[in-house]
């Protein structure tokens, strides 16, 4: 009785060490698996991506790229889980603990593999004593093998004194696991260099492909933008405009300004390497202004114009420092118009 419980006891600790080995390799090809399909699915999304950012899809086939990868994405899921746990090594039964302990046979010496496969084939036995041959090449030729219940159980203990004293863990197979992160680990640094580098193109591409029902406006190929960008200039004063023109850059523009009277006066401007000038005389009353190209037009402005204020007897006295030997005096009137107003100080 003592034997037999002995020898019960050897027999799950061997299916143990075999299934912990079994779902140690399970949760390395889980982790691999993962690796690989997360490596696709972002490849999947980012050649979404830029399809959508060169083509500008229409909203039917924007709808139908977010569809396709969606499914891409999810079949990658299901393929991958699938896969995994489909493996008969990898799932609890008889199969794979035979499997189990021939892969510990090549880390170990050859009688720790045949004492752990005769374990669990006799265990399978019953009554155990008595096991049918499993290599005679038809089933009726099969009979009948008297087995020693004491020397397998002996077998067998000296099977599990063996596994104490060797690294089962160099059964499993961790290669996978590193080059399934690596390929992760490339597809995250692909995808955050693209966007990187073309950090406004992808960001819109994304908030397309994420909306495809949405209706957006093709960009222009270049826009344009004034400086000064409205404000207040002085009557009959010069006034000078810079124009700047950014992306497939025009040769020339359009200075379009226009009184609030509804009298409008066109302008062309030559542009070199994407600036240019323009200067007016003055202005006598309040504008209206733009820049047009080729149909694209920038933003329109409006310029105030003010009369420069009139000073009239503007009185200013003398103060002389303390060590001076005359006082304070007013020195005279003046008038005009007023350009600047600072004050002097002598010695």
């Amino acid at each position: 009785m003592r034997d037999e419980v002995k020898s019960t006891h050897d027999l799950e600790t061997a299916r143990h060490t075999l299934d912990s080995l079994r779902r140690s390799q399970l949760r390395l090809n889980l982790t691999s698996g993962s690796g690989y399909a997360l490596a696709l699915i972002i490849i999947v999304w980012l050649i979404s991506f830029i399809l959508e950012a060169s083509l500008r899809f229409t909203i039917p086939s924007r709808s139908l790229l977010l569809v396709g990868a969606i499914l891409l994405t999810l079949i990658l899921v299901f393929l991958t889980i699938f896969f995994v746990l489909s493996n008969p090594r990898l799932r609890p039964g008889r199969f794979a603990e035979e499997w189990w302990a021939l892969e510990l046979g090549r880390s170990a010496p050859d009688r720790l593999r045949d004492r752990l496969l005769n374990a669990i084939q006799v265990s399978q036995c019953n009554p155990p004593s008595l096991c049918r041959g499993r290599d005679m090449p038809h089933p009726s030729e099969q009979r009948p093998v008297v087995i020693s219940e004491k020397l397998s159980a002996h077998a067998l203990y000296l099977a599990v004194a063996e596994l104490g004293n060797i690294d089962t863990e160099k059964a499993v197979d961790k290669s996978a696991r590193r080059k399934s992160l690596l390929s992760a680990a490339i597809s995250i640094v692909i995808i955050i260099t693209a966007f990187a580098v073309f950090p406004g193109t992808l960001t819109d591409a994304v908030g397309r492909l994420m909306h495809p029902r949405t209706t957006y406006a093709v960009p222009h190929p270049f826009t344009l933008s004034i400086d000064p960008a409205g404000g207040w200039a002085y009557r009959g004063e010069p006034v000078v405009f810079g124009i700047t023109a950014d992306g497939l850059l025009p040769d020339e523009v359009e200075f379009v300004h226009y009184f609030d009277d509804g009298k409008q006066m066109t302008d062309p401007v030559p542009l070199e390497n994407g600036h240019g000038r323009i200067e007016f005389d003055g202005f006598s009353a309040h504008i209206r202004y733009f820049a047009r190209s080729n149909g694209i037009t920038s933003t329109l402005y409006r310029l105030e114009i003010v009369t420069r204020p009139q000073v009239a007897e503007l009185q200013y006295r003398i103060f002389p420092p303390s060590t001076a030997v005359f006082l304070p005096s007013s020195a005279g009137r003046m008038s005009g118009i007023l350009k600047s107003c600072q004050a002097h100080h002598w010695n």
